[in-house]
């Protein structure tokens, strides 16, 4: 007897060392409902941990959500609405940081989902629609209405819709997502989203440290307006890498003459930005990009301006664009070269171009394009003077047409 109650005492001890040197395990992430757990959902985000999910039931609410800290917050689809009631809801604003050489720095974003500051942990938002329409002001100390912004953080933005972000005065800069990044180096994906009825972006993306992958959307801009405002669905700048892919773009025009509206553009971006699979058309511009980007199998038509070519910045002509693959057609210019604009190496090839009053106009004089081995909408060639029986888009001085496709090119994707 005396040996078993030993024994027993022994696997007692044993059994409660182990549960005093047990390492705590960490409990799962949370999953919070609004309304059912908290009536709002910025109070649900305030009461999160870092890693949890915040469920949102269809319905409209009246706030502004701002998130500081790892997170998903999802809603129902559409009929989860994020709707403030006045500017006034918009009382937080995120300050952008300072990049040297680069536009915006230390302005203010007053936006409806406000990520700031997360890092590289990362906010995912998805399955939700933000709504402007009663947001009529700019509010005092900020200087732009966002619909969503992403400040220093990595993430993901999901079948997600943003509209109705041109209430306010068109003197008023209004965007329907900004993405910016100049300290941390963070990823933001865009996908399956819908961005609709702006007064200057439909999304912006800026700074070195950001890359970008913006796909699947559709962008619709608001139309032609001005000359307080240009329009553009879609902006990579001040040293943005990234990709660009499979987007519907359309509907930016501006009324003045002094500048254009482009559907998707480069400036300042990283070298190389690729363009490619997108469908972009009713814009003053379809894609005027910066240096080094690959434009491929676009569907680019019924622009003023097809493909835009210009200066990536004062004195630095735009080089070693790869633009190859499209349908460029039905545009006033197919493709478009301004004056100092063309640096080396930049090539169009194995495109089909047709339809266009111009299928290449190049003001830039100092050197000839590399236009070969195009179609023209014609077997006999573009329209030159060297190609007096050309029945296809005419061409200007200064592009090297010659040889060219004598049927239109089937691209092998």
């Amino acid at each position: 007897m005396k040996t078993k109650l030993i024994t027993t005492i022994m696997i007692m001890l044993f059994l409660a060392s182990i549960t005093v040197f047990a390492v705590p395990v960490k409990a799962s992430p949370a999953i919070i409902h609004v309304p059912t757990d908290y009536p709002t959902i910025q109070q649900a985000v305030d009461a999160a941990s870092p890693g949890d999910t915040i469920i949102v039931a269809a319905g409209t609410y009246d706030e502004q959500v701002v998130i500081s800290k790892s997170l998903t917050l999802q809603g129902a689809g559409d009929t989860t609405i994020i709707q403030p009631s006045g500017t006034g809801i918009l009382t937080s604003f995120y300050t952008l940081g300072t990049q040297a050489g680069a536009l915006w720095n230390g302005h203010k974003l007053a936006s409806i989902i406000s990520v700031q500051n997360v890092g590289t942990a990362g906010v995912t938002v998805k399955k939700l629609k933000v709504d402007g329409v009663n947001v009529n002001g700019l509010p005092g100390g900020a200087n732009y209405v966002v619909g969503i912004s992403y400040g220093e953080t990595t993430g993901t933005i999901y079948d997600v819709t943003v509209v109705n972000m041109n209430s306010v005065p068109v003197a008023t800069r209004t965007y329907g997502m900004w993405l910016d990044a100049v300290s941390t180096s963070v990823l933001v994906e865009v996908k399956n989203s819908r961005i609709s009825y702006y007064n200057k972006n439909g999304m912006t993306a800026r700074g070195a440290m950001l890359t970008v992958d913006i796909e699947r959307n559709v962008i619709t801009g608001p139309g032609l307006i001005g000359p307080a405002q240009v329009p553009n669905g879609l902006y990579v700048t001040f040293g943005t890498g990234g990709t660009v892919t499979y987007n519907k773009v359309s509907n930016n025009r501006y009324t003045g003459t002094e500048w254009r509206s482009a559907g998707i553009g480069g400036y300042r971006a990283a070298y190389g930005v690729t363009y490619e699979y997108n469908n972009v058309h009713d814009n003053d511009m379809g894609i005027s990009g910066d240096s080094g980007s690959p434009i491929r199998y676009n569907n680019i038509h019924h622009n003023t301006i097809g493909i835009n070519i210009e200066e990536v910045s004062p004195g630095v002509p735009a080089a070693y664009n790869d633009i190859r693959y499209n349908l460029i057609h039905n545009n006033y210019y197919g493709i478009r070269i301004l004056e100092d604009g063309l640096g080396a190496g930049n090539t169009a090839s194995y495109n089909n171009i047709y339809g266009n009053t111009e299928g290449v106009r190049n003001w830039d004089t100092s050197q000839t394009f590399d236009a070969e081995d195009n179609w023209w909408g014609h077997p006999s060639g573009p329209y030159h003077s060297t190609n007096l029986g050309g029945k296809g888009n005419p061409v200007s001085d200064y592009v090297d047409f010659d040889t060219w496709l004598r049927k239109p090119f089937q691209a092998q994707e």
